[in-house]
């Protein structure tokens, strides 16, 4: 710094004791020892010091963003724990002694015990949480009671900004034309960010912008209405000004001369899948207490994102994970509250952590929307999430 500002303060306001991580790659792990010497280094020099983060937290809801490194788009996990000195419960980790002792060599400290990576907030594994399948995001209940406002007739797809949402899932239906050739190709042209392809409400695959795949074969006899379900995986948060979402260009299938036939009268319907839309989901339920069939090709949801209801009661408040395995990728909801995305299948985060603010003494509601694989125990036929009391973010997929 002396070398480009001779004199003044010196001063790091950004000292990084981890990192963020995003989904598909490790858990970003940074040394205690490394970062206690780092700080003693600057702290020598007689510069001031501000932790990013000292304690991470959670990006609970829609929060999460995203980094676009050139053309690759990486969506954030929902722990913001950062691998921070005290972790995303406010519990202190070894860095924080590490720290605290290297603090305590340049400025008097009080003397209690450092409590080197003790457990300090109460945590609880509440244990199995039993679900139903209530409803199916494509079924007409599922449009009455998640979509918002009404479906919006277009030549060309919209985008999230002109449906003027910030965030959830936009689905767009247009009729196929007669196909020249079996299969054709579909492609989706700026897709952002990730999208389930169906015909007539049956999943013929899934593209994604990250992974640069945009298109896929439509076969003769599948069908005849085409139905995009178009996911915002979060908002990229440094440097970039404007991410639109949804399908910003052309979507179009092959003709039998190669050249591309675009798909136009387009049929939009808004899923912001805010928390205030997830209640009337529970009373509706509780009103009528009918559940849906799931219809699936091994554990793959074939016709769409399914919601699942369970309850859990709890004697005792504290702390716990909401442990997702054998589940895909979707969204959870405690209560009501949007606690944030999970996604398994990829990793590296498995938990998410739900804090005991959001818990009540009693009967508890936990709402599942899944988007595309089903925890089902063949054995006993159900549909069960667990509650624990570790957190898990250092898994590198699988189911």
């Amino acid at each position: 710094m002396r070398s480009v500002q001779p004199t003044g303060p010196l001063v790091n306001s950004e000292f990084y004791p981890g990192w963020l991580t995003h989904w598909s790659e490790e858990n970003q792990r940074r040394d205690g020892m490394e970062v206690a010497n780092s700080l003693r280094r600057m702290l020598e020099a007689g510069a001031s010091v501000n932790f990013y983060m000292f304690f991470g937290g959670t990006n609970f809801g829609f929060t999460a963003g995203a980094n676009n490194y050139g053309k690759d788009y990486v969506a954030d996990i929902t722990s913001y724990d950062y691998d921070a000195v005290m972790d995303e419960a406010g519990n202190v980790t070894e860095k924080f002694a590490l720290i605290r002792k290297v603090i305590s060599d340049f400025i008097d400290v009080p003397h209690e015990d450092a409590c080197n990576g003790c457990i300090t907030t109460q945590r609880y594994a509440y244990g199995k949480v039993s679900l139903k399948p209530i409803t199916t995001l494509l079924s007409e209940t599922g449009r009455t009671t998640l979509a918002y406002g009404v479906p919006i007739k277009s030549e060309k797809p919209l985008t999230f900004e002109n449906l003027d949402q910030y965030s959830g899932l936009v689905l767009y239906e247009t009729e196929l034309p007669h196909l020249e050739i079996d299969p054709t190709v579909l492609t989706v042209n700026e897709l952002h960010d990730r999208a389930f392809v169906f015909v007539d409400n049956e999943l013929v695959g899934t593209l994604s912008c990250k992974n640069n795949i945009t298109s896929l074969p439509l076969s003769k006899g599948w069908g005849s209405r085409l139905q995009i379900l178009v996911e915002n995986q979060g908002r990229i948060n440094y440097e970039t000004l404007n991410d639109t979402k949804g399908i910003l260009g052309a979507v179009t299938v092959e003709r039998f001369n190669g050249e591309k036939m675009e798909l136009k009268n387009w049929l939009t319907t808004s899923f912001p899948l805010e928390s205030e839309m997830i209640l009337p989901i529970i009373g509706a339920y509780k009103k009528e207490r009918a559940s849906v069939d799931v219809m699936t090709k091994g554990k793959i949801l074939r016709n769409g994102p399914v919601v699942f209801l369970g309850e859990f009661k709890v004697e005792k408040l504290g702390d716990t994970y909401f442990n997702p395995t054998g589940w895909g990728k979707g969204v959870v909801y405690v209560n009501g509250f949007n606690l944030g995305r999970y996604w398994p299948l990829v990793g590296p985060q498995l938990t998410l952590y739900l804090p005991k603010d959001l818990l009540k003494v009693g009967n508890n509601s936990l709402v599942l929307l899944e988007y595309q694989r089903a925890n089902l125990n063949d054995e006993n036929g159900e549909y069960t999430v667990t509650l624990d009391d570790q957190p898990q973010l250092d898994r590198n997929g699988g189911v």
